[in-house]
């Protein structure tokens, strides 16, 4: 696979991975959501504008999901990341 850009200074954002009908299997919006609070550092113009171009019946953000890994964890600050 080659990926070629058509702009001076593109950036690779995130893929999607289709079927032949466009049904979208796999997107990752290029959002890392390992810990919980990392959603706070994400621009949320570029996430919103990256949902927009989803058209499912189901949209699922999984993050936060490496929390209890880490030294420290906290039931609560996880619960108020995820608000």
């Amino acid at each position: 696979m080659q990926i070629s850009a058509l702009q001076k200074d593109a950036e690779l954002g995130g893929y999607f991975i289709t079927n032949k009908d466009n049904n979208v299997f796999l997107d990752t919006i290029a959002i890392n959501g390992a810990k919980s609070d990392l959603w706070l550092s994400w621009n949320q113009t570029v996430v919103k504008k990256e949902l927009g171009l989803l058209h499912n019946d189901l949209i699922i953000l999984a993050y936060g999901s490496n929390d209890a890994l880490f030294k420290g964890f906290e039931k609560q600050k996880f619960k108020n990341n995820l608000k």
